[in-house]
């Protein structure tokens, strides 16, 4: 096998540096040119080969006290892998003992989390540096709010002027949207909502003086069988929605590889896959994972990272920029999505960013698991305007275990961000979202069967756009003119929208307008009055009007979604519910006038008409509240999508403040998520969770199969060696020595170099790019040593043997010298001694300085380099500190629902089976989510 073909066989794609014998050539001081050889052969899918200079993300550091340490530089090879919660914690309690005892308790007297030389004559923590750790993450969570504040601030901004513009501008504020700008100049009640829908001045109404339109800026164009302001409004739709598509292919990244058993069970993901011919006989690895880290709304990825999988440069700084600005161009372009899930990603890169700046923080991932948490609450808290509904949804959607103090950060967070967004004011009216509106009327109970009905209608809405969401990709975007070419898939969706959109004032109006006009009830003083007709022609042409709104919605928000742009489904799902109560309420209205005209008569209808005397009394003028319907079936066609409950009940009530209707909204969410859990089993997240093949383990799973145990789920990949007789029966079987995924330390604590990147090449080629290497002796583990910390040390290694052109055998220790006893000379496990590879090693090096009969010759530069590199060869090839050596047993018969509630609980990478005490065999985390997706 080819070296390239065998660097695209490992399990990370884009992995730093070959780890096969074969690349002795590598060992030589030609490796730059061989490096940039095979860059330019695999392409864009290995960015970052050979190069261990690309590995400090966090390079920038202000107020930096705590020097970089190996850990801090893991992350380039921490990419696509998953975090042991188990080591984090322990890390974690551990530097909550040193500010308890106030002494550092590390190496030589040194921090667990700052290895700084100052502190190993004072064991001591200064008071200065114990009041950083203490309010370091509490001034980090108000920086946090107030950045990502000034973001979300921003976003509106643009936004009102870039929708605006789409129709026309404001004169005298060009960042005012149009219902700002005419309100400010004709006051709320002076002007029928209908001139800011359509443009159409209606009859008996003065005209706004300082919104100037397309169509009357030029009263003569130069084509006039073609409307500008419909020409203007097109065109710009397009090119903004083509824009934020092309900013969002900039943030490709690549790495890792999807399971054959992903790709079979989901077709939606056929982009890229020039590389599967590559190299047959590695049937594991099949796909390359290609991710945009600015496309979607981001939130099943937060998830996943949250949860403890490594997805490099996702929460980066370039990701946040990027996102942001295709963000602005995606929601003006008029598409039907939406900005509230992408605010919980930006969020989230913000307080990734931030958290660089205080190291033991950045370098605990258990103390950036909570800043990460409390980010992503503020995404939500500034999305809706409440505080409470971004902490739920932490609790709810992205972090099922919370204790208190985590969850008080969180809710810090969620409020002091909301507070900064209340101070700038982006909207002018004094509140942080554009639809909060007052309740004062109350309703019957048998207004609970409507109820009922809209959260009915929520569940089908949401099981309808799971299961199409799934369709639809392997329907359309397969087709020649589609794949690979999500651009012009773009153009496409974004040219359908302007020309059906701009034709119904509903479908034309900004999302969040549209759900303030939907909402607001006809006893307030809002200015669209088209939404509250008074006789039965009115509401046959309003109803009309938003059928077809809801029609032409639900349509765009199915095929919408899943476009290569940030989008979110929060806000357009709340579109379509918002359209569909008001059409729903508006009917129970128009019956309601048709029953009072009827009412003496008898005919086919009379018993309907009858029927509708229960909710609505005779002669009322208004029979139910159409503007909160218009917002509890918001809420319920949100839940029947997220399958939320807590969480939309608490954003609604927070965004309409009436405590009449938190039972109504209630019982329709609950019911949306019934009845959607019945058509449809997995939420939207949970869909897409499984589709991207990402590593996550809800705790809500399905039940398990008892009779399967943890022992029977261990792939057999690797067939042992059968020796047979002139008869044909098996006289012995062993697995060969080069294919066991272990290493043996019965007779020496040391292993070649050679011999790991064997191994580590095993573990590629079974997609076990975060497994381990358990160490045995006498065939029990005493330690496991995982593939990213190998890597990294065999990469220094080939680095230093580069520099010193070494060719020779290079020896690591595994482990101790003291667990072996050198004095049983009658044990076979110790038949060689270690000292002999130190010796070996030290031959090493004298063999590299020897140019001459005497090394020495060169003075006293050549002793002090001679050494520097013995001391350097000894630190590299001592690999006993990355050594796990307090694995997780459990035996391999044991219940396969025992495992997951360990994996699940703990938050462990691998469990070590035994069988009779001794070891089994591995279950990787991995390989038990792919079993139970299956």
């Amino acid at each position: 096998m080819s070296p390239l073909l065998k660097i695209k066989s490992l399990n990370k794609i884009d992995i730093r540096s070959p780890i096969d014998p074969d690349f002795s050539v590598l060992l030589t001081p030609g490796v730059n040119t061989i490096a940039n050889t095979i860059n330019n052969e695999l392409g864009d899918s290995t960015p970052d080969l050979l190069s261990l200079r690309t590995i400090k993300t966090n390079a920038s550091r202000i107020f930096s006290i705590v020097p970089n340490t190996f850990y801090s530089i893991q992350n380039f090879y921490n990419d696509f892998t998953t975090i042991d919660w188990g080591d984090a914690y322990i890390l974690a309690n551990k530097f909550n003992y040193e500010l308890e005892t106030n002494r550092w308790i590390g190496e030589d007297g040194s921090s667990l989390s700052s290895q700084s030389s100052d502190f190993v004559q004072d064991q001591r923590i200064p008071f200065y540096k114990k009041a950083y750790f203490i309010l370091g993450k509490w001034i980090l969570i108000v920086a946090i709010g107030f950045i990502f504040s000034l973001i979300a601030f921003s976003i509106d901004k643009f936004e009102i002027l870039l929708v605006g513009f789409k129709r026309g501008y404001c004169k005298t504020n060009w960042f005012a949207s149009q219902v700002a700008c005419c309100s400010d100049s004709v006051g709320p009640n002076k002007i029928a909502f209908n001139v800011f829908k359509s443009g159409v001045v209606p009859r008996g109404e003065s005209q706004c003086s300082d919104w100037i339109s397309w169509s009357n800026l030029i009263d003569e164009p130069w084509f006039s069988h073609v409307r500008l302001d419909f020409t203007i409004y097109v065109v710009l739709s397009v090119i903004l929605a083509v824009a934020a598509c092309i900013i969002t292919l900039t943030t490709k990244i690549s790495g890792g590889t999807i399971p054959r058993q992903a790709i079979e069970s989901d077709t939606t993901q056929k982009e890229n896959t020039n590389d599967q011919h590559d190299d047959e006989n590695h049937a594991s690895v099949t796909k390359q994972r290609i991710m945009y880290t600015a496309h979607g709304s981001g939130v099943p990825e937060v998830k996943t990272i949250l949860s403890g999988f490594v997805i490099r440069r996702f929460l980066g700084t370039y990701t946040l920029i990027a996102k942001t600005s295709a963000l602005i161009f995606a929601i003006a372009s008029g598409m039907a999505l939406g900005k509230e899930g992408p605010y919980v990603h930006l969020a989230t890169c913000v307080g990734n960013i931030m958290s660089r700046y205080f190291p033991f923080i950045y370098d605990n991932e258990l103390l950036k698991k909570q800043i990460l948490s409390a980010s992503a609450s503020a995404g939500v808290a500034l999305a809706f305007g409440s505080p409470l509904g971004g902490v739920l949804f932490i609790l709810e959607e992205i972090n099922n275990y919370l204790p208190s103090h985590t969850l008080f950060q969180i809710f810090f967070c969620a409020i002091i961000s909301t507070l900064f967004l209340k101070f700038l004011n982006p909207y002018g009216t004094g509140n942080t979202v554009l639809f909060e509106l007052r309740y004062f009327s109350d309703w019957k109970p048998v207004e609970l069967i409507l109820f009922i009905i809209v959260g009915i209608a929520g569940g089908l809405f949401g099981a309808g756009f799971v299961k199409f969401v799934r369709w639809w990709p392997k329907k359309f975007r397969t087709l020649k003119p589609i794949q690979n070419h999500p651009v012009f898939e773009v153009f496409c969706i974004s040219l359908v929208t302007g020309l059906v959109t701009f034709w119904n004032p509903y479908t034309k109006q900004a999302s969040t307008e549209l759900v303030l006009d939907l909402a607001t009830p006809c006893s307030a003083h809002e200015l669209d009055r088209s939404l509250c007709p008074t006789t039965e022609d009115q509401y046959v042409r309003e109803m009309g009007s938003l059928l077809f709104a809801f029609i032409v919605k639900v349509i765009l928000t199915f095929i919408t979604f899943g476009l290569r742009v940030p989008c979110g489904i929060y806000v357009p799902s709340m579109v379509a519910g918002a359209l569909y109560g008001r059409l729903f309420s508006m009917s129970i209205q128009w019956a309601s006038l048709v029953f009072n005209r009827n009412e003496g008569e008898q005919n086919a209808l009379g018993s309907t008409f009858k029927a509708m005397g229960l909710i609505c009394s005779p002669n009322s003028p208004e029979c139910v509240d159409m503007g909160i319907y218009a917002m509890i079936s918001a809420g319920a066609f949100m839940a029947g999508v997220t399958r939320m409950n807590i969480t939309i009940v608490t954003i609604l009530f927070e965004l309409t403040s009436s405590y009449t209707y938190v039972l109504p909204i209630s019982i329709a969410i609950a019911v949306a998520n019934w009845s959607g859990g019945l058509f449809e089993k997995n939420s939207l997240y949970e869909a897409m969770l499984i589709s991207n093949d990402y590593p996550f383990m809800s705790p809500e799973t399905e039940a398990i199969d008892p009779f399967v145990t943890a022992g029977e789920i261990i792939e057999k990949n690797i067939e042992p060696k059968r020796e047979v007789d002139v008869r044909g029966n098996i006289v012995s079987e062993h697995v060969q020595e080069d294919k066991k995924l272990y290493l043996d330390v019965s007779k020496s604590c040391y292993v070649s170099v050679n011999e790991l990147q064997s191994k580590l090449i095993l573990l590629a080629d079974q997609c076990l790019n975060d497994g381990c290497l358990p160490l045995l002796k006498k065939d029990v583990c005493v330690g496991m040593l995982y593939f990213p910390e190998l890597e990294a040390r065999l990469d220094k290694i080939k680095e230093f043997c580069v520099r010193y052109e070494i060719k020779d055998e290079i020896y690591c220790k595994v482990m101790n010298d003291d667990d072996y006893d050198d004095g049983d000379d009658d044990d076979e496990y110790n038949t060689s001694r270690p000292n002999h590879h130190i010796c070996h090693n030290d031959n090493v090096i004298r063999n590299v300085f020897q140019y001459q009969d005497d090394y020495f010759n060169y003075g006293s530069i050549m002793v002090d380099e001679y050494m520097d590199a013995m001391l350097t060869l000894e630190e590299l090839t001592n690999l006993t500190r990355y050594v796990d050596w307090h694995p997780l047993f459990i035996d391999y018969d044991c219940e396969l629902s025992f495992a997951h509630l360990i994996f699940d609980r703990i938050g462990i990478r691998v469990i070590v089976l035994l069988k009779e005490g001794k070891y089994y065999g591995i279950l990787h985390k991995k390989v038990l989510v792919d079993y139970l997706r299956r």
